[in-house]
């Protein structure tokens, strides 16, 4: 061991190091996922690292808070990993449709979406999905009235 160490140079072993470092902050980094969701007088918007949704209220046909569904199948490039889920997936109940999720939270929300099928998200957590829920259904509630 000795041997190796002393036939690497320090200005290797720093460099080494700094990949090393670089890969762990790259790994952590991917494990704490932020998706912000907002909606103004015009739309719900959906941000995240790897999609952004911009959803038109005129164009909402309904919206439910439901259990975290079976995501089917990915589609292209969709992003499938333990911290987060976006994309285009497939599965039996919505055909093709837009998900945004992170897969750990037990509830999302489902927006059904005139002429472009289904869109399920989250917030980065539970009870920020839910007050988003609840938020949300009360504007369009001022809106019908």
């Amino acid at each position: 061991m000795k041997k190796l160490l002393g036939s690497v140079s320090k200005k290797d072993l720093i460099f080494i190091s700094l990949i090393l470092i670089a890969l762990v902050v790259m790994i952590l980094c991917d494990s704490d996922v932020d998706i912000l969701v907002n909606f103004d007088e015009e739309m719900l918007q959906i941000t995240s690292p790897r999609l952004n949704v911009d959803i038109e209220h005129a164009h909402v046909n309904q919206i439910a808070l439901i259990d975290m569904p079976d995501f089917g199948t990915k589609v292209g490039d969709s992003y499938e990993h333990d911290a987060y889920c976006a994309g285009t997936w497939e599965n039996e109940a919505w055909g093709a449709y837009t998900l945004c999720v992170i897969p750990t939270n037990s509830k999302c929300i489902l927006v059904e979406v005139e002429n472009d099928g289904f869109v399920v998200f989250t917030c980065t957590t539970d009870e920020k999905t839910e007050k988003l829920f609840d938020d949300y259904c009360a504007y369009f509630e001022n809106l019908a009235a």
